[in-house]
């Protein structure tokens, strides 16, 4: 009966510790994963801003170079901004802020908004424009929808 009851002792023990053997294993295994997305993290962080915002403007562009005519325009885009301030001044003054896109697209004439390279040059203009009217520099201005007719 002496043997049987130290038997059984050694294997709770083993038992006992294969478990805190798993569970350990477990913790490090967890510790491993967060820790590797965090770095995963911290590298996409750095491409993309998390603070965005977008706006959406119909408008018409400035009379076309022939002065012929006027397009009417929709356009929509995302402002990428550098911190949670800029974000919180873009919502706060958001009829300023499509102001300031209608005011860019309103001084470009129709034909620009439809060449690739006249595009860039309206995405800076918009950028020192709010810059301008409301001390915020988007990081970027991705464009939605560019409607021209």
């Amino acid at each position: 009966m002496k043997h049987h009851k130290g038997n059984q002792k050694k294997k709770e023990t083993l038992v006992l510790a294969l478990l805190i053997l798993i569970a350990l294993t477990a913790v490090f295994a967890t510790f491993l994963i967060v820790y590797a997305i965090d770095q995963q993290t911290d590298i996409t962080s750095d491409a993309v801003s998390p603070y965005t915002v977008p706006l959406e403007v119909l408008t018409q562009a400035a009379n076309s170079e022939d002065g012929s005519r006027r397009a009417y325009v929709k356009i929509s885009v995302v402002l990428e901004l550098e911190n949670r301030g800029d974000l919180r001044e873009i919502n706060r003054y958001a009829d300023r802020s499509r102001a300031v896109i209608t005011q860019t697209i309103n001084a470009t004439p129709a034909e620009s908004l439809i060449d690739p390279n006249q595009l860039e040059k309206i995405q800076s203009d918009m950028i020192s424009n709010f810059k301008k009217e409301l001390s915020v520099k988007p990081k970027n201005i991705f464009y939605d929808q560019l409607i021209v007719q």
